[in-house]
């Protein structure tokens, strides 16, 4: 039994661009305790990354399942985040709204509300990314998320937010401005 949970263990995470594993096509007609159990095993992969398309291979059921482990207050923190990291993966933009709302909730652990920043940004197209990230580093109390957000707001508009997160620097206390510096030196010369 424990030689079956390594080798699922190990297999988790296929290389990028191979072929999905015949365990992963199978996921879409699994019983609801099976969907839960295979979800499982994904979240407590630590050491090796998860495919997208192992995320997307549980199917739609698996949303639900995974949304309400991420509002789970009484799961660890790094396994929220992965939850809502597999819900990027296997809704798309359609996860936003949940995101948003992780992001933005102050009282949420800080590996939880960075995944939601970071799958902000993946589900934002670059016409978006504005629109969509913005709140985010304009109304986050910790400036650790104001940064990820000023982050990856630069990286997905390619510079043509730089404007946006000067202008947030200079609202920014001292600590807040060390930590956006990431972000500045990727808008210089822009």
């Amino acid at each position: 039994m424990l030689a079956i949970a390594i080798a699922t263990l190990v297999l988790a995470a296929p290389a990028p661009g191979t072929p999905v594993r015949a365990e992963a096509q199978v996921c879409r007609n699994l019983a609801p305790a099976e969907l839960r159990g295979r979800v499982d095993v994904l979240l407590r992969s630590i050491d090796v990354a998860i495919a997208p398309d192992e995320w997307r291979a549980l199917g739609p059921a698996a949303g639900p399942v995974l949304a309400g482990i991420a509002d789970d207050a009484g799961v660890l923190p790094t396994r929220r985040a992965r939850a809502l990291w597999g819900l990027v993966h296997l809704s798309g933009k359609d996860a936003a709204p949940a995101l948003a709302r992780h992001a933005l909730e102050e009282a949420a652990p800080l590996p939880l509300r960075l995944a939601a920043v970071r799958g902000l940004a993946a589900v934002s197209t670059g016409d978006r990314a504005e629109a969509t990230l913005r709140p985010v580093l304009e109304a986050a109390l910790d400036a650790r998320v104001r940064a990820v957000a000023a982050e990856q707001l630069v990286e997905k508009t390619a510079g043509a937010s730089c404007a946006v997160v000067r202008a947030q620097v200079e609202h920014e206390t001292s600590v807040g401005r060390a930590l956006l510096a990431k972000a500045l030196g990727a808008c210089a010369g822009r």
